[in-house]
């Protein structure tokens, strides 16, 4: 069995991958949602420093599979590399046993999650975000979050014997489009992720002093022009095309 691999594509450069607060737990051998101690402890700091987030938890959406799925507003899985089971999927029952190899329910009075089926599991978000974060459970080996291809995180101390739960996420400034969940590094595994958080990007706007000052330069300029003489208008206007 393999571990997991978190990739996500910013929308800015590479050097937002700086900026970023991350997080990262894991709890061996933990078979159930209250035994993820440490994990827990990790999604607390993680919520703290994101703010408000969004939340999907995949209850209620239909047990299928989960290529271009809508599982929230302005978010969708992606088509992934089919397994060797035959994709990824919305399940309510573990691939096999013990769950703390393959992957579990973590919400609270909840019976579904995503089964990851030895490839990848791609979010897509129309509005881009600033924050990630994922409980991953049946995690065995210690990989990483990256963003534009550079590690930013990895789970800590995996087992590759034991299984258990890992949360992994980060926060920043950048915006990021697509966030890459991973179970093919380096051979197939079996993992379960649920209650995906996430904070959308609000772009930023003009301070009132920031607008005034833009305003004045654009009078300033048309007083100019209608000062001007018609040749000189004319030769700016040439100028300008």
């Amino acid at each position: 069995m393999a571990g997991t691999l978190f990739a996500a594509s910013a929308a800015l450069a590479p050097a937002c991958a700086s900026a970023l607060t991350t997080f990262s737990a894991y709890d061996d051998g933990a078979s159930t949602a209250a035994a993820a101690v440490t994990s827990n402890g990790a999604q607390v700091s993680f919520s703290a420093s994101a703010g408000a987030t969004d939340l999907i938890t995949f209850e209620g959406l239909p047990l299928a599979q989960t290529n271009g799925l809508t599982i929230a507003p302005g978010v969708t899985l992606g088509t992934d590399p089919v397994g060797p089971t035959g994709g990824d999927s919305i399940v309510n029952a573990p691939f096999g046993t013990p769950i703390a190899d393959y992957g579990f329910n973590i919400t609270s009075g909840g019976s579904q999650w995503v089964n990851v089926d030895g490839g990848t599991l791609t979010f897509n978000f129309a509005t881009p975000i600033t924050s990630f974060g994922a409980y991953l459970t049946g995690v065995q080996l210690a990989d990483s979050i990256q963003i534009n291809g550079a590690n930013v995180v990895s789970v800590p101390g995996a087992s590759v014997t034991d299984g258990g739960v890992a949360f992994l996420g980060f926060t920043g400034s950048a915006p990021v489009t697509q966030v890459v969940i991973s179970a093919s590094n380096p051979i197939s595994d079996q993992i379960g992720v649920d209650n995906v958080q996430y904070t959308a990007w609000d772009a930023p706007v003009p301070e009132p002093a920031t607008w005034t000052v833009m305003l004045l330069g654009v009078g300033a300029i048309g007083a100019a022009l209608r000062r001007a003489s018609p040749a000189t208008r004319l030769a700016l206007f040439s100028a300008a095309n």
